[in-house]
């Protein structure tokens, strides 16, 4: 699953077909579902009516994408920067493993390489079949593990971000 706005530059979600192509050409089952709007939806919906592996759909309310990270085992995210992604915590809280490249900003931070989840290694300046590729990889080595990894991610998210976690800090920084 990957949830999020639809957009080239900074998300590299074409990225993300590439990887689903590659998949596929090796034999490996999966689904891969596009939850977002952005500015590369029409290319994004149009790629995606040609690969039976595909589904896109709009943006949802948040209970239904927390649902949908519950019934999967990943989500990727393909992003040549990335902040705190919110989206990759909400998965990790629900034990769905990230695959996400390695970027030197908040995304990277949330995982713990090979514990809870995995971090791969993408140049920014990638184009998407490579960056597809590298993730496409990343995502055979992920199934070889989930229940190791799937476990690390929801210990991690709550490690780092539970409620009590925030209260404290709130608490320790009013202090």
């Amino acid at each position: 699953v990957y949830a999020g706005r639809l957009e080239e530059a900074q998300k590299r979600v074409g990225a993300l077909l590439h990887m689903s192509r590659e998949l596929d050409s090796r034999g490996v089952c999966h689904e891969l579902v596009l939850v977002g709007d952005g500015p590369a939806s029409a290319m994004v919906r149009e790629r995606a009516r040609a690969m039976g592996s595909v589904t896109v759909l709009s943006p949802l309310p948040p209970d239904r994408v927390l649902a949908l990270f519950g019934a999967a085992d990943l989500t990727v995210l393909a992003s040549r920067h990335e902040g705190l992604s919110v989206s990759v915590l909400e998965a990790m809280s629900r034990g769905c493993v990230p695959v996400i490249t390695r970027t030197d900003s908040g995304a990277s931070e949330l995982v713990e390489d090979g514990v809870s989840g995995l971090l791969v290694e993408v140049p920014e300046d990638a184009d998407d079949a490579g960056a597809g590729a590298a993730m496409a990889a990343a995502v055979r080595r992920a199934a070889g593990g989930l229940g190791a990894l799937s476990r690390g991610a929801h210990a991690r998210a709550t490690q780092m971000f539970s409620t009590t976690v925030q209260l404290n800090a709130l608490e320790s920084l009013l202090d």
